[in-house]
């Protein structure tokens, strides 16, 4: 299993924008990376224009704590909520003790 790789997050990227054509689309950021590479990203709309736009980053840099499939997890079920108009639950964390 493992993280992604730089193709696996562009593809993944690219069916959220696919998926939800309504909401979301795919981009390349105007800068790129110090290896001369382009920079995948989102924008999910879907909300009143008078809100506050957010911006959530990931895969800035190595051993970061939330890595960008974890955005990509969090993009997908904002979306699908979104779409079906319903709140995004996440079960209660709990470690191996059950804590």
């Amino acid at each position: 299993m493992g993280y992604k790789r730089s193709t696996g997050i562009d593809t993944a990227l690219q069916n959220l924008a696919t998926s939800y054509p309504n909401n979301c689309s795919r981009f390349t950021l105007s800068q790129r990376t110090h290896e001369l590479v382009q920079v995948p990203a989102v924008q999910i709309s879907g909300a009143p224009a008078s809100l506050t736009p957010v911006l959530f980053t990931g895969g800035i840099h190595a051993r970061e704590l939330a890595p960008p499939d974890a955005l990509i997890s969090f993009c997908g079920n904002l979306l699908f909520s979104i779409a079906n108009s319903s709140d995004i639950i996440y079960p209660a964390f709990t470690d191996a003790t059950g804590i």
